[in-house]
């Protein structure tokens, strides 16, 4: 199974010591039964119209997120799954073999879809794998739903979701020199050499760009950059193509590396079809807090 990691963690201007507190109230989920396997779903479901082709609406709930496992790190592994039905008004549904009308789909009848989303809760941030399936549901829909699933159970009182935290594509270094060390397609290095008046303000620069190799590793890179770039102030990133032919981009100033902007959040497969520790254990260790 394919998961990508976001992070729930503190926006910029919020100071908060601790922001988790897990409890889910019973009273807010109700065992429902689908093909001999019992859910506890959310009361409330969340709803929104589209105007496309495929579907006008999409209904969306999730499940009790509950623990699964105890990290190396004494953090909970929490396990929920989201449940999305894409539906369509007056669509006739047909068995093609004779061309009987079986159905009409409507408002409320469409096919049931799921994806997996595991959940460590560190004190200022917390770590989401979320499996991944093409067109399932928008971005914007899926953060929105990973938000209602903190708030309805993961906040510790008086943290207020939209004023406080902010839902992101996660990254660390590692991620990003694996992928271009591995890249073979559209490395590339520019540079920008600011000429500054007074110490402050940026009067003129001087874009250079370079494409590097495909066997160049990113720590050559960097200390190319150190070696022939030492005066005034640089600004720099360094990008290439990843294994979705999808640009993926650092960029920093005064050599110091930093992760300003990611295409895509980390990916990582795992193996699903038996779950056992050992699933849990690589979701943590996808899902841990440091490069450590």
């Amino acid at each position: 199974m394919l998961f990508e990691r976001y992070a729930v963690q503190l926006k910029e201007d919020a100071s908060h010591h601790h922001i988790f507190d897990a409890n889910f109230e019973e009273e807010l989920f109700e065992e429902v039964e689908i093909e001999a396997e019992t859910y506890k779903f959310t009361k409330h479901h969340y709803t929104y119209q589209f105007t496309n082709a495929s579907y006008e609406n999409l209904i969306a709930i999730f499940t009790k997120p509950e623990v699964l496992y105890t990290t190396d790190e004494d953090r909970y592994l929490y396990h929920t799954k989201i449940a999305y039905v894409k539906t369509k008004e007056n669509q006739v549904i047909v068995n093609t073999q004779n061309w009987d009308v079986v159905n009409h789909l409507d408002e409320y009848q469409g096919l049931i879809d799921f994806i997996d989303i595991y959940i460590i809760p560190y004190d200022n941030m917390a770590k989401i794998a979320v499996e991944y399936k093409y067109h399932s549901l928008p971005p914007t829909i899926l953060f929105e739903i990973i938000k209602y699933i903190f708030v309805n159970g993961f906040l510790r009182f008086g943290i207020n979701f939209g004023e406080d935290l902010d839902i992101v594509k996660d990254y660390f270094l590692t991620d990003f020199e694996e992928t271009f060390n591995e890249s073979r397609r559209n490395k590339k290095i520019i540079v920008y050499m600011d000429t500054v008046n007074n110490g402050d303000e940026v009067i003129n620069s001087a874009k250079t760009e370079y494409s590097v190799k495909a066997d160049i590793t990113l720590e050559n890179t960097l200390n190319y950059l150190h070696t022939q770039y030492q005066d005034n102030t640089i600004r720099y990133s360094i990008k290439c193509e990843d294994e979705d032919n999808k640009t993926a981009l650092i960029t920093a100033e005064e050599l110091s590396t930093g992760t300003d902007e990611w295409k895509t959040p980390a990916r990582t497969t795992i193996n699903t079809s038996q779950i056992d520790t050992s699933v849990f254990s690589a979701l943590s260790h996808f899902m841990r807090i440091t490069d450590a």
